[in-house]
């Protein structure tokens, strides 16, 4: 068995193995990434800028997820597949999921950050990127 077996199993389908493979690293990456957050937070309070490294990981994995939902949407459409709607929901909830950071910046910006009130905690951002990250995680898995 050669690297390539291993990586691409014969019996699996190209577009199950470019989606899921990618996507679990990712789901990693983004789950390291907030936790990170969360104690980076806890220690040093608000951030001031946006791209801190835990959220460069966060924002890493799921652009992961996303990326690795639209190639395995690609690869099936490619094999004349018809198209898992675990896929489809995963890079919609992912991208959805990757513009709540631009718009929690924006968010931010106009309301201040080191308020520490529920409008700076709770923003719509947050709300966005907490509602459609875990179902882009789980839509992976539900494509399998």
């Amino acid at each position: 068995m050669g690297i390539k077996d291993a990586l691409l199993p014969p019996d699996q389908p190209r577009w199950l193995t470019a989606a899921f493979a990618p996507a679990l690293v990712g789901h990693g990456v983004a789950g390291f990434g907030l936790y990170w957050d969360i104690a980076w937070h806890i220690d040093a309070g608000r951030d001031e800028k946006l791209l801190t490294a835990p959220h460069t990981l966060i924002l890493a994995g799921l652009l992961l997820i996303a990326v690795s939902a639209c190639a395995g949407l690609y690869l099936a459409a490619r094999e004349g597949r018809r198209l898992p709607r675990g896929l489809l929901a995963a890079a919609f909830a992912g991208g959805m999921a990757v513009i709540g950071f631009p718009l929690d910046e924006l968010w931010h910006s106009a309301r201040g950050r080191r308020r520490p009130s529920r409008a700076a905690r709770y923003s719509p951002a947050h709300a966005d990127t907490a509602m459609s990250s875990r179902p882009a995680r789980i839509s992976v898995c539900g494509a399998v």
